[in-house]
C-alpha cells in the first residue's frame, strides 16, 4: 500500500506534461623607573634600570574568507552546442543535444525564468507556455527540442526533471514495475514498453514507454512519452519527455542521448 501511494505522489508529472504539451550566487610603553643617589655614602649604588615593558600586538586581519556556496543548479553551453545541465543539490549532470533550448527553473523565481525565455524567443513562446506546468511542479530544468524539423509552430518534443524524496527507499524494479501497473489505470494510457537498464557511465535506470491519446476540440493526438527513474545519493530522479508522434523519432533520439550522458556526482 505504502509503495502504491508513493507512486502516486509521482505519476502525475507524467500526466501534466502530457496534457500542456498541446498548451501551446599602538603599542604602549610602561615609564622606567630610576633611582637618586643617597648623598650620605661615599659610594653611591645606582640600580640597573627596570627593564621597559612592551605589550604584544593583536593583529587584525582585514580580509575575512567567506566560501561562496555552490549553486544548486547550473547550465552550459559547451563546445558542440550541446547544453550541460548540473543539478549539485540532485547529484547528477546530463547533456541535452545542440537545439535543445534549455531553462534553469531552480531559483527564487522559477516563473520568470520561464517568462524571460519565452521573451528571449518570441517565435516559440507558444510551445515553451507548455513548461507552465514543469514550474508549478517545482521541477529542476525544462526543455523543449527546436533543432531544425524537430518541431512544429505549436509543439516540440519537451522534457522536465523532478526530485523526490519520498521514494529513494524503493527498489527500482519495484518502483518500475508500480508504474507500469498504475499509468494505465490512471491515464487511461498504454505502457509499451519497460526496462531496466545501465548507461556507459554505470548509472542504473529505468524506463517506461507510454502512448496515450489527448482529445482538444474533437480533435484527437496522439502523444508518446518517455518516464526515465534513477537513484543518487539522496533522490529518486525522474525525467519525462513528452513529444506528439508525428515529432516522436527526433524526440526519442534526443532523449536517448541524454541517457548516455546521465552521471552521478556523488556516485
Amino acid at each position: 500500500m505504502e509503495r502504491n501511494q508513493n507512486a502516486r505522489s509521482f505519476i502525475i508529472f507524467v500526466a501534466v506534461l502530457a496534457l500542456t504539451i498541446l498548451s501551446c550566487s599602538g603599542l604602549a610603553d610602561l615609564p622606567g623607573l630610576i633611582a637618586t643617589a643617597t648623598p650620605t655614602p661615599t659610594s653611591t649604588f645606582t640600580p640597573s634600570p627596570t627593564p621597559t615593558l612592551t605589550s604584544t600586538p593583536t593583529l587584525t586581519p582585514t580580509n575575512t574568507f567567506t566560501p561562496t556556496p555552490l549553486p544548486e543548479t547550473s547550465i552550459e553551453s559547451l563546445a558542440d552546442g550541446s547544453t550541460r545541465f548540473t543539478d549539485t543539490k540532485g547529484g547528477y549532470t546530463f547533456v541535452l543535444p545542440a537545439g535543445w533550448l534549455v531553462i534553469n527553473l531552480v531559483g527564487d523565481n522559477p516563473g520568470q525564468a520561464l517568462e524571460e525565455a519565452k521573451s528571449a524567443n518570441p517565435d516559440k513562446a507558444l510551445i515553451l507556455t507548455g513548461l507552465n506546468s514543469a514550474v508549478a511542479q517545482r521541477a529542476r530544468m525544462g526543455a523543449a527540442d527546436f533543432s531544425p524539423d524537430h518541431f512544429t509552430a505549436i509543439s516540440a518534443p519537451m522534457l522536465f526533471t523532478v526530485l523526490d524524496e519520498t521514494t529513494l527507499l524503493m527498489p527500482l524494479e519495484d518502483l518500475l514495475e508500480a508504474n507500469r501497473k498504475m499509468i494505465p489505470q490512471i491515464l487511461k494510457a498504454q505502457v509499451t514498453a519497460s526496462k531496466i537498464n545501465e548507461n556507459p557511465s554505470g548509472v542504473p535506470y529505468g524506463i517506461l514507454d507510454i502512448t496515450l491519446k489527448i482529445t482538444s476540440n474533437t480533435a484527437t493526438t496522439s502523444v508518446s512519452e518517455k518516464l526515465m527513474m534513477f537513484k543518487t545519493e539522496k533522490y529518486t530522479v525522474f525525467i519525462t519527455l513528452a513529444v506528439l508522434d508525428e515529432l516522436k523519432e527526433a524526440g526519442f533520439a534526443g532523449f536517448n542521448e541524454m541517457i548516455e550522458s546521465v552521471e552521478l556526482l556523488n556516485p
